[in-house]
């Protein structure tokens, strides 16, 4: 979401008024990471203060617009690889085309820039170059989900993204071998996949999806047995894989409803049943 930047939006977002006035000396963008209501908050505050971002719209800004000529790899937030890739390519074919001038050639730019994100994610070293500093913040935030071996297996998310036009449309990027017929049966029970694995979930009642979702971020014993290894369990990350898979742009689960309460028994029902 996106607040003014003010006082009462800051309290409404737990700041007390200490932080407020540190806020007001500063001269830089600040990130932080807030449990609000029970739900982990990425906030964003550029250093123009003039609004306040949280979740999506924090990662989108703190990544995309900290920085006049450059962006970052969007590791708070994967799901927006496909809009890092196009604004990066924008900016690559802009500077080359101020340096080749009239021996410019779009289509071979954009094969030389494509093919430098695969060397460069190919090639990845998170010790190397200053990248360690750099995301000193995201490590501190993945601290309980792999730290440095999760951003590491970003960037293989980020390789295979460039090459394989078919990723993350397959829920074996996401679970085991072994679990995934179980999954497309519960998805099926949930009227999430037809009987021929097609999305039939409305646009406006994601609710199935969103109680499979929270039983895999709150059911610390079972998901081990069930999702790959090294995984950001956060709710936006899974929200990405399976919006991937279903053909879907859901912003976020949410946990109302007759619809979500009906559909957490049968999701707690199966698991239960499969882990007897």
């Amino acid at each position: 979401m996106i607040y003014k930047y003010n006082y009462k939006n800051l309290r409404k977002l737990k700041f007390e008024k200490s932080a407020f006035k540190r806020l007001e000396a500063s001269t830089t963008a600040y990130l932080k990471f807030k449990k609000i209501d029970g739900k982990d908050t990425i906030i964003y505050i550029s250093k123009n203060k003039d609004y306040i971002y949280t979740n999506d719209e924090a990662a989108k800004n703190y990544y995309f617009n900290r920085d006049q000529s450059k962006i970052y790899f969007p590791h708070l937030n994967i799901d927006l690889i496909p809009e890092y890739y196009k604004i990066k390519e924008r900016l690559y074919l802009a500077e080359s085309k101020r340096r080749y001038k009239t021996r410019f050639d779009e289509r071979n730019s954009k094969r030389q820039f494509k093919d430098s994100e695969i060397i460069w994610a190919k090639n990845f070293n998170l010790f190397a170059d200053g990248y360690y500093n750099l995301v000193l913040t995201e490590l501190k935030y993945f601290e309980k989900q792999g730290g440095a071996d999760l951003i590491v297996d970003q960037v293989k998310e980020y390789r295979n993204w460039l090459t394989n036009e078919n990723y993350g449309k397959n829920l074996d990027d996401l679970f085991l071998a072994d679990y995934i017929d179980h999954i497309i049966k519960l998805m099926k029970e949930l009227k999430i996949l037809d009987n021929d694995d097609s999305c039939i979930l409305t646009d406006r009642n994601m609710a199935p999806l969103s109680a499979l979702i929270i039983y895999l971020i709150t059911n610390r014993t079972n998901i081990k047995y069930i999702l790959r290894k090294n995984i950001n369990k956060s709710e936006n990350n899974l929200l990405s894989y399976f919006n991937r898979f279903l053909g879907k742009s859901y912003k976020r689960v949410s946990a109302k409803g007759y619809y979500y309460k009906s559909s957490e028994c049968i999701v707690n029902q199966y698991f239960n049943i499969l882990f007897s």
